[in-house]
């Protein structure tokens, strides 16, 4: 297996990539009316019914609810393992979930007092109700629509994170702090998610934690046609249908992780990778970089590959940052103090901080 492609520049220049974050024309309104549209519904959790398991693709569904274009999605609630929740944590997926996968039964941080809610958005396994299994399309799930903006999955797919929030909250009441993760796909999905949020009365999300987040810098990745993950998918479909290239730009631009960044201010950890193709290592630093936290309200926890087998070293580097991500999201905990303590090992080490 080939390295990943390092486009021509070394970690610390790949590191400080920074993108236009300006609103494209039209950003500011098409999302706030789509927000106002979407605010119309009330989402519920509600518990997977008998006789509904074999329409949601996937074993492992515990709940539904209804999202934008009254879509089912299936997600799985998972209670901390005593006592009421101290806190809520939505957790989406990456872009490859094989046919059929179970939607996994696992809370890692219940010892904190989180409950989890894994979700699984529209038309991937777990969540084919009413979509089918839209990881089949033959140009892949992130083209479908691609050529018109209200028709484009990934809006749909942001909206079932949106819902999963809102309806997590209403089924566990105010005083339950609710934070978001995801890595690549997942954490692409996260950072629009965040962004929208406020713009109706919905539930804030104080907590982001991210991994290689996808969806930036769409202009950089149509210029360098990646090989490989949905920069690559989307290359190959603009080259198949050129007439439309424009108004798939202009689709591209709304849904760039970039652009929304900028509008979030939570607190953020985020894992970035010195070389990735699959998420160009480029395009998730320039997400991180554009994130409107202020600088002491956002971390970056360095690995040396993303989506890439880098060895023994890198992959306690990957699981020294699962470890931190428990840590960061327990609402108890204070991010500061917390990150002060982690500092020394952000950029590179094997051993979590002694005492952490």
């Amino acid at each position: 297996m080939h390295e990943p492609d390092d486009f021509g520049l070394s970690p610390l220049q790949a590191l400080a990539q920074v993108a236009d974050a300006t609103p494209p024309p039209g950003f500011v309104q098409t999302w706030t009316d789509w927000a106002h549209a979407l605010a119309t519904q009330k989402p519920t959790l509600t518990p997977l019914r008998s006789g509904e398991a074999n329409a949601a693709g996937a074993p492992g569904v515990s709940h539904t609810f209804v999202s934008r274009g009254e879509a089912r999605v299936g997600c799985r609630l998972i209670a901390p393992k005593s006592g009421k929740p101290r806190g809520a944590v939505v957790t989406t997926h990456g872009y490859e979930v094989a046919r059929g996968a179970p939607i996994p039964d696992e809370n890692p941080w219940s010892e904190r007092g989180l409950a989890v809610l894994r979700v699984r958005v529209r038309g991937f396994p777990g969540s084919q109700f009413d979509t089918g299994d839209l990881t089949a399309h033959p140009t892949g799930y992130i083209t479908i629509g691609l050529e018109d903006r209200r028709a484009w999955v990934l809006f749909d797919a942001v909206a079932d994170v949106i819902n999963a929030v809102r309806a997590l909250h209403a089924h566990l009441g105010d005083g339950v702090p609710i934070a978001l993760h995801g890595e690549s796909f997942g954490a692409g999905l996260a950072v629009m998610a965040a962004s929208v949020l406020p713009l109706e009365a919905w539930p804030c999300v104080q907590r982001l934690a991210l991994a290689l987040p996808t969806f930036g810098w769409w202009t950089w990745r149509l210029e360098k046609r990646p090989r490989s993950g949905t920069g690559g998918l989307i290359s190959d479909y603009i080259a198949a249908m050129p007439q439309r290239e424009e108004e798939i730009r202009q689709t591209l631009r709304l849904g760039d992780a970039v652009v929304h960044a900028r509008r979030i201010t939570s607190a953020v950890l985020c894992k970035l990778a010195e070389r990735d193709d699959v998420v160009p290592a480029p395009t998730a630093a320039a997400v991180f970089n554009a994130l409107g936290s202020d600088p002491g309200r956002k971390w970056r926890f360095l690995t040396r590959y993303g989506h890439f087998d880098g060895g023994i070293a890198d992959q306690r580097r990957h699981a020294m940052f699962e470890r931190l991500v428990g840590k960061f999201l327990d609402p108890g905990a204070n991010p500061a103090s917390l990150m002060k303590a982690w500092e020394p090992v952000l950029s590179s080490g094997e051993r979590a901080p002694a005492g952490a």
